[in-house]
């Protein structure tokens, strides 16, 4: 299987599972998808690791009136993001999750698999502070565990009923093509991130 195909079919599954465990608030859950898509990525067979530091992506109004970065930052000695690094390529699940809750009505960004060996578009900014051994083995709150423990559960259970290709809400910015490819076909998001690409880049703190 491609590798875009199955990490759309390994994000259905976490993100259906967050919205399940995390009903309230599962664009906040980072720490949990990164987990969940880590451990389905290496039951499919892909090298996968966990990254943690700083994350910021662009966000588009959906009228686009407005655009500016938004993120996690670190602080108090925690990590703002999670994600992953799954066979040479950033996958994170944040960017699509950004507009949730975004300080205005803003327009879908896409789920991230870009190649490590490309450099990141302007629309992107991840500052990664530490990159856990594969086989890396939690060790939080017993409270934390519990929930991770009960969320790692559900996306198996729900991965295992999968058939077929789903039907994923956002697309896969698989590397610079990806993008023209969105904005030719007028997605917001994507002509945002071609149009930042002309300017200055922005310092975005992390």
């Amino acid at each position: 299987m491609r590798l875009d195909k199955s990490i759309s079919r390994i994000a259905f599954v976490v993100e259906k599972s967050l919205k399940k465990c995390f009903p309230e608030d599962f664009d906040k859950r980072c720490m949990y998808a990164a987990f969940g898509m880590h451990i389905l990525a290496k039951q499919q067979k892909h090298d996968s690791i966990i990254v943690a530091g700083g994350f910021a992506a662009l966000t588009v109004a959906r009228d686009n009136s407005n655009a500016t970065y938004q993120g996690y930052n670190d602080g108090d000695g925690e990590f703002g993001h999670y994600w992953c690094e799954i066979d040479g390529h950033t996958v994170d699940l944040g960017p699509s999750f950004l507009p949730v809750s975004s300080r205005f009505p803003a327009a879908p960004a896409p789920l991230i698999m870009w190649p490590l060996s490309k450099e990141l578009p302007a629309s992107l900014r991840y500052a990664p502070k530490i990159r856990y051994h594969t086989d890396v083995q939690p060790q939080m709150a017993d409270d934390i565990m519990q929930r991770l423990e009960w969320f790692l559960k559900i996306c198996d259970q729900k991965y295992a009923t999968l058939h077929g290709q789903p039907k994923v809400k956002s697309w896969v910015l698989s590397g610079p093509s990806a993008i023209a490819t969105a904005a030719a076909k007028g997605d917001i998001w994507a002509n945002g991130s071609m149009r930042i690409e002309t300017m200055p880049r922005q310092d975005v703190p992390l």
